[in-house]
């Protein structure tokens, strides 16, 4: 059987606490910065989860304000006031991180309009 038990679990977990108003997602931010990007998980992508062990987003930019940018990307599992998490979302494991390093700053300088970090 491919893809993970782990993820197979996070979904059937997610599927439980998905409203027709909330559904979890990612919140990806610079560190001191008020903007963020939310990536929402789909209910197709929440079974995906539940069905084959796996998930898949499209690709994300994320804008930065400095070439050597420190980001943050937090798991967010609910929005219920009565049943709030103790955070307001889950750190994912290796952020925040520098995610400018050479090779991904030599593709962002590609973009000419925005500073990106491609994912």
């Amino acid at each position: 059987m491919a893809g993970s038990d782990y993820l197979r679990a996070l979904g059937e977990y997610m599927r439980k606490r998905q409203l027709q108003t909330f559904q979890p997602f990612f919140r990806i931010r610079e560190a001191n910065n008020e903007e963020f990007l939310d990536v929402r998980f789909t209910p197709t992508t929440i079974q995906n989860m539940i069905e084959f062990g796996n998930v898949e987003f499209e690709r994300v930019r994320i804008p930065i304000t400095m070439q050597r940018a420190l980001v943050s990307i937090d798991l967010h599992l609910s929005s219920d006031p009565n049943k709030p998490h103790p955070f307001s979302g889950f750190s994912i494991s290796g952020f925040p991180r520098l995610l400018g390093d050479d090779d991904t700053l030599r593709r962002a300088s590609k973009l000419r309009h925005k500073k990106c970090i491609p994912l």
